[in-house]
């Protein structure tokens, strides 16, 4: 009598090997979220993803690497360079509208949970902070240019482009300041109200008819 043959389990294919770790990612995110990165173990992961903490250790050698994977592969920030580089409209609503869209993606999840992990663990991740802050940078280099063009016409104060268009992001990001020390989701008035506070401080410091009037520039 011919008995069933069992086929060999081998190595996983690679599509199985790419859910395997998306579905670790997915733990180590719910883990790390919910718990900070003291608070969390492998073992922890390991149980909601329901993989043996040794599939784990196989794939990251240890839960430093496993947290810096996890930022690496999960934060996604919108890169506005094609919104902003060759937009000739006022700076006003140019920017208003670049400030909006970075809010956006930090605000969208899980975002801006990953960047108050980073800002909370960057004395322990130094070099992992630099790269999400060069990330963040990286995706800002329509304002970079934006900004360069607005210099060479005699518009802003500043000839520096990169720092002022870091300068931009960091305000885009601290205008949620209350969700960083409340964590509450904002309300969109309250959300449109930072904005529009973070926006005119910067047109105030780095554009000359802003300066000189005191006040933001008004749309035409």
């Amino acid at each position: 009598m011919n008995t069933p043959h069992s086929p060999s389990r081998g190595r996983p294919s690679k599509h199985d090997a790419k859910l395997l770790r998306q579905r670790i990612m997915a733990a180590a995110l719910s883990e790390f979220r919910q718990r900070g990165f003291a608070g969390t173990s492998i073992d922890g992961i390991a149980r909601v993803a329901a993989v043996s903490r040794t599939t784990i250790y196989a794939l990251y050698s240890d839960k430093s690497t496993l947290f810096t994977e996890m930022i690496r592969g999960t934060i996604r920030i919108a890169d506005i360079a094609g919104r902003v580089a060759f937009d000739d409209r006022p700076p006003a609503l140019v920017l208003r509208e670049a400030m909006t869209v970075l809010n956006g993606a930090y605000y969208r999840e899980p975002n801006l949970e990953i960047v108050r992990l980073c800002i909370a663990e960057a004395d322990r991740f130094p070099d992992l902070f630099e790269q999400v802050r060069d990330m963040l940078a990286h995706a800002l280099t329509g304002l970079i240019h934006y900004f360069a063009r607005m210099h060479a016409a005699g518009s802003m104060t500043t000839a520096d482009s990169p720092r002022a268009a870091l300068l931009f992001n960091m305000l885009a990001l601290g205008s949620l300041k209350p969700f960083f020390v409340h964590q509450q989701r904002l309300t969109q008035d309250e959300i449109d109200g930072h904005i529009d506070l973070a926006l005119d401080l910067f047109l105030r410091g780095c554009f000359v008819d802003a300066a000189k009037s005191g006040g933001a520039i008004a749309p035409q």
